[in-house]
């Protein structure tokens, strides 16, 4: 043999000693947070392929990794086990370990570990995890997240789709979720995804389950409800159908528009909620049923609902308050941001009305201040009491921009406004509006004048206000 290959497997036996030696020295320990299965996720780093111990030997009882179908690795090692970690690759991002039991080496990612120096510290956190060693969870519907904080609003770090699997590391105190005003049943959790981002997720949507009872579940587990006809009702988020339009339209109009309104669903609990304006309600039931017709129908309750098509759900309460039908649809838009862009716009508005002035005035009708900050005072309006505004109301309150001229109208008038009066009867008076060079137009509009927020048309006798802008 010459000497430069001499060199060169002299040079190998070096390197891989030093691979194995290295071994011996543990970089800490850890706290396994989602269980992995070695023969997966063995190690192709030399001199790590295999292990001393008694092969087949299984850590903990648990069950199988999510989607594995109930079968069950001889090598895996349960979320909540304690192991020696040997190295760390920056460049995959994983821990080699070593399974306590067999003694065998896996290549785990990081994000599965949580590290630890001592031994002790590892055990102390590994008991104090005990109670959701074990916790995983199935998501029920697409778009369900994780947040930064256990609330609502909080910001987005992670969409989920249905039947994804995380993990739960923790319950948590976060804040009340309500839909219609009632409190959902529920729990917040910290929780981590498959690609191990954490964030807050409130369980109403979850199916929680133990893993050391056997095979994850799937949505089709929850019975005779759960067929792939009914399965939009659980997995889409259902809205108004008039969201849509409102959006469309430019008509936003935020008595009738917000998160609480819709259908909501829990497959678990087997709960829905109805929430319409004119309709809120609540049922348990205990099975859903396929009619002739095409429709469902909740089992000896007052409800039935139906597909018309595969974007629309048809609800039909039979009985009782809000009796009726109700259209929803998909609703694809973040809400509060529907409603944020509509309370800027009628901050817009409100600042254009009064750009050359706050203070509008009338030998007839009184002097009218409108503030930007969407409070007005209103002094010596005697002549339209009580016709628009009742006695006692007051000289001050609130203005809303919520009103919007329909088709007939849009031409002869800016817009609407509503006057809340703060006193007797706090009473609300419409308006449409029209600003000219030197003032404000304004024209009563009656119940009868309008659908919603749409004032269509201006009832006889008109009460037509003109006033003049004033500088003082």
């Amino acid at each position: 043999m010459n000497s430069a290959r001499r060199r060169t497997v002299l040079l190998s036996i070096i390197l891989l000693a030093a691979a194995l030696s290295g071994c011996s020295r543990r970089l800490g320990w850890g706290v396994v947070l989602w269980h992995f299965d070695g023969t997966e996720e063995r190690t192709g780093i030399p001199g790590l392929e295999t292990g001393e111990g008694a092969p087949g030997a299984e850590v903990e009882a648990g069950g199988p990794a999510p989607g594995s179908g109930g079968e069950r690795s001889a090598d895996r090692v349960a979320a909540g086990t304690v192991v020696p970690v040997l190295i760390k690759s920056n460049i995959n991002q994983t821990f080699v370990v070593e399974n306590p039991v067999t003694r065998k080496k896996a290549e785990v990612p990081i994000w599965k570990i949580e590290l630890f120096r001592g031994r002790k510290d590892a055990e102390a956190r590994a008991k104090a995890f005990e109670p959701y060693a074990r916790l995983y969870a199935i998501t029920l519907r697409d778009g369900l997240v994780l947040r930064e904080e256990p609330r609502n609003t909080a910001v987005q770090v992670y969409r989920m789709r249905r039947d994804q699997t995380i993990k739960l590391l923790e319950r948590t105190e976060g804040e009340v979720v309500t839909t219609g005003g009632q409190i959902l049943p529920g729990d917040w959790y910290l929780a981590m995804g498959d690609d191990g981002t954490r964030g807050y997720v409130f369980s109403n949507q979850l199916r929680i389950y133990d893993d050391s009872e056997g095979p994850a579940p799937t949505t089709a587990e929850s019975g005779p409800d759960a067929s792939a006809e009914l399965d939009p009702l659980f997995t889409r988020t259902w809205r108004p159908a008039y969201f849509q339009t409102m959006v469309d339209q430019n008509r936003v109009d935020l008595e009738l528009f917000g998160p609480q309104f819709g259908v909501f669903t829990d497959a678990v609990r087997r709960q829905i909620r109805i929430e319409y304006p004119g309709a809120s309600r609540f049922f348990n039931y205990s099975n859903i049923a396929a009619q002739p017709d095409g429709s469902f129908r909740f089992e000896d309750l007052p409800l039935t609902i139906r597909f018309p098509d595969a974007d629309t759900l048809e609800v039909t309460i039979e009985a009782d308050y809000g009796a009726g039908t109700y259209t929803f649809k998909e609703f694809g838009q973040e809400i509060r941001d529907v409603i944020r862009r509509e309370e800027l716009r009628r901050a817009n508005v409100l600042a254009r009305i009064v750009a050359n002035g706050e203070r509008f005035v009338s030998e007839e009708w009184g002097a009218l201040t409108l503030s930007r900050s969407g409070r007005f005072t209103w002094a010596a309006y005697d002549k339209i009491i009580p016709e628009a505004v009742p006695e006692y109301s007051g000289e001050a309150g609130a203005i809303v921009l919520g009103l919007f001229p329909g088709p007939l109208l849009e031409g002869d008038w800016d817009g609407g406004l509503s006057l809340f009066f703060d006193g007797g009867t706090k009473p609300r008076v419409d308006f449409v509006y029209r600003s000219t060079p030197g003032g404000l137009d304004l024209q009563l509009v009656r119940p009868i004048d309008k659908e919603g927020a749409v004032v269509n048309t201006l009832s006889e006798p008109p009460l037509s206000l003109r006033f003049r802008r004033s500088a003082n």
